[in-house]
């Protein structure tokens, strides 16, 4: 997490976006109000994706759920509709070790969009 500079409590909410766009977390932050202003957002990249999805396979990976799950609704959107992000999304809900009250979070968060 240091490599990424999600060191903080805070800033571990961010670990899984860091991880797929592969960008420290103040590199994130910046993008994210760069988004708000029209500019365009970052890019899922391919070795983020295959990181995040082996994450979410491992025993109990609360952090990465947690951190997905504060996503806001439009990137997490753009997230499914991503031909690499798509796959984070069905390792998510194809992982023994997530319960169906994470999936159950992550379609009423969806619905509510």
């Amino acid at each position: 997490m240091s490599v990424l500079e999600c060191c903080s409590a805070e800033e571990e909410l961010y670990i899984a976006p860091c991880l797929l766009y592969l960008c420290p977390y103040p590199r994130y932050a910046q993008a994210q109000l760069e988004t708000k202003t029209q500019k365009g957002p970052l890019t899922v990249t391919l070795h983020g994706s295959l990181i995040l999805q082996e994450l979410l396979q491992f025993f109990k990976p609360i952090k990465l759920v947690r951190s997905l799950l504060q996503i806001d609704t439009p990137e997490l959107l753009r997230l499914m509709q991503d031909p690499k992000g798509s796959h984070v999304i069905d390792a998510f809900c194809s992982s023994e070790h997530i319960g169906p009250k994470s999936w159950g979070a992550l379609v009423s968060k969806i619905q509510a969009s």
